[in-house]
């Protein structure tokens, strides 16, 4: 008997975590109506597309000022802090590729991790582009595990820099509130 329950175990602990994909769909169904002063614009389903890719919604002020956020499993329930901050990089880095690509020079490309354990929030990521235009672009990202589902907030700003700071810390003070319920 003791041998069949070691074969049981052997093969549990060989294959993954299979996801609980009902976690990142509650956070998806129960996402608040509005954040940091921005209103709910749109939800989109991504599982329809492909497993793992969880469901986003968006908030808007206006296209160049507005709130995605993500909520996904990548099929799996367990993150550990290698994997996320792998996921923080590569967002971060689509990002400053996305934005590149629409012209002027990068400025500054900053990671952090908040100075106090918010399960909400692994990680931090600040980007600023300086576009040829007088307004300077402003992305903030964060990405965090809640219930076994990964949050990525990704916030993007056209304007100054003490605005974009200001903005940011209400949606980020809403963010983790919302969380943490």
């Amino acid at each position: 008997m003791r041998a069949v329950w070691m074969l049981v175990f052997f093969f549990m602990s060989a294959f993954p975590a299979w996801a609980d994909l009902r976690a990142c769909q509650n956070m998806y169904i129960n996402a608040p109506k509005s954040l940091g002063g921005y209103a709910l614009f749109k939800g989109v389903d991504h599982e329809k597309e492909r497993s793992g890719a969880g469901y986003s919604v968006q908030y808007r002020k206006s296209k160049s000022d507005h709130i995605s956020v993500f909520f996904y499993d990548r099929g799996q329930n367990r993150f550990s802090n290698r994997f996320l901050a792998t996921e923080l990089s590569v967002a971060a880095s689509n990002i400053y590729r996305a934005r590149a690509l629409l012209g002027g020079t990068v400025g500054d490309v900053v990671f952090d991790r908040p100075d106090e354990k918010i399960s909400a929030i692994f990680g931090l990521a600040y980007l600023n582009i300086n576009p040829d235009t007088t307004n300077q672009t402003h992305d903030f990202l964060t990405i965090g595990a809640v219930n076994r589902c990964i949050v990525k907030l990704i916030y993007s700003y056209n304007g100054s820099k003490k605005s974009a700071d200001l903005k940011f810390n209400a949606i980020a003070r809403d963010w983790v509130g919302y969380l943490s319920r």
